[in-house]
Formats: C-alpha cells, sequence, structure tokens
C-alpha cells in the first residue's frame, strides 16, 4: 500500500511507528499527520479513510490536503460572495466504502437558499428512504392542475406500492444511487420553499467519486463517477489519451429545447432582457433552481440530471467543478488546459480563479480541482494561442491586466498570485487602512509597479512609490481615502490595476 500512496506526488510516508503525511502547498511545506488508528465512533465527514492490504486504517483530511483537492472562491465584482462549496465523505447504504462527496453551489437573489442547500444536502443524501418518495412526490403534485401526474425521472417504481390482502404500501425496495439523488435534491428544493420559505435561490451540482476495487481514490484503478446537477454550474472530466474536456453537465437555460418545452408544459413563459438573454418567467436565467417559490409552479424545481460515468483510473486526469462566473467567460477546454501545467489541485483553482478575473468575469468565482489518477499525465494546451490573443485584447483594452515587467501575462500573472497569498497568507489582516497596508508592503519588502493598458514588452509608465499604489487602490474602487479597505477589495483592485511584484526578494 506504501507504493500505491506513494503515486501521489509530494506525499511521502515514513515508517516510525506513525506514518506522517508531507503536503505541499504552492508557498510552503507543511507536515501534517496522518496516525494509524482503529476505526472508533462516527469519523469526521472531512476524513477520508484509506485501509492497506495489510488492514491498516489511515485517515487523509480533505480540507487539509492540497494535493488532492484544491478550492478557491471570490466575490469577484459583486458586493457578497454567493457561491459555496463542499468537499467531504459520505457513507450510504448497500455501499461497503465511502464515498467522495464534490459539490459546488451558486446562489442567486440572497445567500439563504444556498447556505442550507450547502449545508444540509449531504445530510439528505445519506437518510432519504423509500417511504419518502410518496410523501415528496404528492406535495409537488399540489403546485396546480399540470402538476397532478408529475413523476420525477427514476421514482417512478416508488411510488404507491400496494400489498393485495391490506393496502398498505410495501417499500422493501432499496434506493438506487440515482434514486437518492433525485429525492435528495427534491427534498431540499420543498424545504427551503415551502417550509423556510426562503425567497432567493440557488443552482448546484454535486459529484460523487467512489472507488471500485477499495483503492485511494488517486490510484484507483477503476472509478464510478455519479454527477447531480441542477442550473448552471459545471462539472468536467479532463480525458487523458486526448487532453480534452469531458464536459459531464449541460446548463439548464431556456435555449435547450428539452427545458423550453418542460416550462411551456407547466405554463411558464420567456422573455429577453437588455441583453438578449432568455429569461424563464420574466426573473430567471435557468429553468432548473432551488429555492425561487415565484417560479415553482411555473417548472422551475430542483429535479436534477443525473449522469452516471464509470471509467479506468488512468483515463481520467482530475474532475473541475465551476460556477457560472468561471464558464461565462472561459470555454470548457480552457477551463481544463488552465489546469494541466499545475503542479496541485490548489494552484490549479487559483490559475482558474485568476484568468476568470482577466478575461473579465463580472460574477462571484468559484473553482474546485479534484485529483484522479491520471493526473501529471503529459497532455497537449489545446487552446493555449487562444488565451494569450484573449489576455493581450483584455491588456489592451485597459487596466484589468497588463504590465510591462513581463512578456508573458500569464508569467505576470502568476507572479500577482504569488504577491497576494504573501500579503494576506497569514490571515491577521481582515481589514486594512492605508497605513495597514503601507505597513504590509514595507513589511516585506515588495516593491510594486502598475502598467495600465499596456502591451507586454512595453517599459512600465510608473514606478514611484507605494503611494501612488495605494492612491489607484483608491480610486479604482472609488472608496474615500477615509474607508477601510477589506483583503477583498484589495484583491479586488489589484485585479483591476494589473499590480505585480517588481522585486521578488524577501517573498516568505
Amino acid at each position: 500500500m506504501e507504493a500505491t500512496l506513494a503515486r501521489l506526488p509530494n506525499l511521502i510516508f515514513r515508517k516510525t511507528g506513525v506514518y506522517k503525511l508531507l503536503t505541499r502547498s504552492s508557498t510552503s511545506v507543511a507536515a501534517k499527520k496522518v496516525a494509524e488508528v482503529e476505526p472508533k465512533g462516527k469519523l469526521s465527514r472531512s476524513n477520508y479513510v484509506v485501509r492497506t492490504p495489510q488492514n491498516h486504517t489511515f485517515r487523509v483530511n480533505l480540507k487539509n490536503s492540497p494535493n488532492l483537492v484544491g478550492v478557491r472562491s471570490t466575490r469577484g465584482m459583486r458586493d457578497y460572495n454567493e457561491d459555496r462549496y463542499k468537499s467531504l465523505t459520505v457513507k450510504l447504504p448497500n455501499h461497503a466504502n465511502q464515498l467522495l462527496y464534490f459539490g459546488v453551489f451558486d446562489g442567486h437573489g440572497g445567500s439563504h437558499s444556498v447556505d442550507y442547500l450547502s449545508a444540509h444536502l449531504h445530510e439528505k443524501l445519506e437518510s432519504m428512504t423509500t417511504e419518502d418518495a410518496e410523501t415528496i412526490v404528492d406535495a409537488y403534485r399540489k403546485f396546480g392542475i399540470r402538476w397532478s401526474k408529475y413523476t420525477p425521472a427514476y421514482i417512478g417504481p416508488l411510488l404507491y406500492q400496494k400489498r393485495a390482502s391490506s393496502y398498505q404500501p410495501t417499500y422493501e425496495r432499496h434506493l438506487s444511487l440515482e434514486q437518492r439523488m433525485v429525492l435528495s435534491f427534491l427534498q431540499l428544493d420543498l424545504e427551503v420553499t415551502k417550509v423556510l420559505r426562503y425567497h432567493d435561490g440557488s443552482t448546484g451540482s454535486i459529484a460523487l467519486i467512489e472507488p471500485m476495487n477499495g483503492s485511494p481514490f488517486w490510484a484507483s484503478p477503476q472509478l464510478a463517477i455519479t454527477v447531480s446537477h441542477v442550473g448552471d454550474t459545471r462539472v468536467i472530466l479532463c480525458d487523458t489519451s486526448s487532453g480534452k474536456a469531458d464536459t459531464l453537465t449541460t446548463d439548464h437555460h431556456p435555449s435547450i429545447k428539452k427545458e423550453f418545452d418542460r416550462i411551456r408544459k407547466y405554463g411558464g413563459f420567456f422573455t429577453r432582457d437588455s441583453f438578449g438573454e432568455e429569461m424563464t418567467v420574466g426573473q430567471f436565467a435557468n429553468t432548473r433552481a432551488f429555492g425561487d417559490p415565484i417560479g415553482k409552479r411555473f417548472g422551475v424545481i430542483a429535479e436534477p440530471d443525473i449522469i452516471v460515468r464509470k471509467v479506468a483510473g488512468e483515463e481520467v486526469a482530475f474532475m473541475v467543478l465551476v460556477t457560472d462566473g468561471v464558464t461565462s467567460v472561459m470555454t470548457d477546454q480552457e477551463i481544463v488546459d488552465t489546469v494541466k501545467t499545475c503542479p496541485d489541485p490548489t494552484s490549479a483553482a487559483l490559475r482558474i480563479v485568476t484568468y476568470a478575473e482577466q478575461f473579465g468575469s463580472d460574477d462571484n468565482i468559484t473553482a474546485m480541482v479534484v485529483r484522479l489518477p491520471g493526473w501529471g499525465t503529459p497532455m497537449p494546451d489545446l487552446s493555449a494561442d487562444v488565451r494569450k490573443c484573449r489576455l493581450e485584447a483584455s491588456s489592451s483594452r485597459g487596466p484589468r491586466m497588463g504590465s510591462g515587467m513581463y512578456s508573458d501575462l500569464a508569467q505576470a500573472a502568476d507572479i500577482k498570485e504569488k504577491t497576494i497569498k504573501t500579503l494576506f497568507e497569514d490571515g491577521i489582516f481582515h481589514e486594512l487602512s492605508e497605513e495597514q497596508l503601507k505597513d504590509q508592503m514595507n513589511k516585506f519588502g515588495i516593491k510594486l509597479s502598475i502598467g495600465v493598458g499596456m502591451l507586454p514588452g512595453d517599459e512600465p509608465e510608473d514606478e514611484d512609490s507605494d503611494h501612488s499604489v495605494i492612491d489607484m487602490f483608491f480610486s479604482v474602487l472609488s472608496r474615500p481615502r477615509s474607508s477601510v479597505l477589506t483583503s477583498g477589495d484589495i484583491k479586488k483592485a489589484w485585479s483591476l490595476l494589473g499590480v505585480t511584484t517588481a522585486s521578488t526578494a524577501t517573498m516568505k
């Protein structure tokens, strides 16, 4: 088993009474213990259990394993971040092993629904029973006359099973994974609209990964991947043989004929906003979502699409889950190509978000990257030229990105990422005044310059003092000099101005 675990780069196991797991992030090396344990009580949902052929048991904390799962989420140009994400394990009946649960959720109109969804969906997935099917379907059939015969996909066989003798319902079936996913999505939808009566909504996608032979998911020769999807979040695999994006989900938009016909069946209608985008019943960009009670009777419900994929482990390099803040400005192939050359999933997620910001996304932006057995397989970058042209175009349009100090904008973006990490990695400064910002920059010996609207290779217009940088921070955010800037404000200004380091001295 040591050989299997050692396949994960930068993870080193040494036998010294206990095994120690060394994890390497993009900025530091931190030693974390993975103790040899016997399962006692209920394990933390973050702990992924790995068993050796010698029947030893080890726990890997998914939240503290940047080489396995990487996540980056930012509010972007919005006032608040209504994106949420989860990475944990679930234990389902009729499944001998833990399943890996990865999800991204995109709230809209508020964060009540998305908070409840991200906090409880995995619990519903585990607790659903066949008895719940009739109750859930009956609740939907009360939405109106058009709903009287509503039967969700996969659920029909569970409804109204009667014994001829007693006319009492029988529940002899075990829920399949697909049935469990559909029921849990619909139950959460009912709870946020009818019980909690939230008026906002959310879309979301979850992916369950099950290694088929008991090996760790990052080294298993065969994986079963099951995706449950509502709205316009997206789940993408990278095919190692071709390097192409394998998109598992389809956006639930009015432009999809199946969705158009379904909404019309329930009495819904479509309008176009001032940008030409079709809106469901005049209000919603998606035809399926959690919450959004106004749209429920017109078919805007959370019945998910279920996608099942069984793959040989080496066929897939990684899985990416993103919100529409990414996909609105990047193609699926660009997303996959962005990850290929990154050393670990954490730096890959950060790189995706950085590109989305540079390409002009004005939404909340979230990316999750999950390492799979084919990670590190050499693959061609199929969109390199396109991304380079787009970065140059975004630089020439204005102050979103660009520095004359570097001939390669991708290099400039990478240095910007490292600089931001250096300033904020200790987590001490949640709010920075002007003087505090100066102190931080002096503390790390960082010299800054700004190239506004400049093409790569040009000389920077200004290499003056840090004071001019701070002036621009406040001006680009349209904030008075007396206001306090959060770290999120600084990052936003950094993206708008294209600030990069002029010296990497004392970068810690």
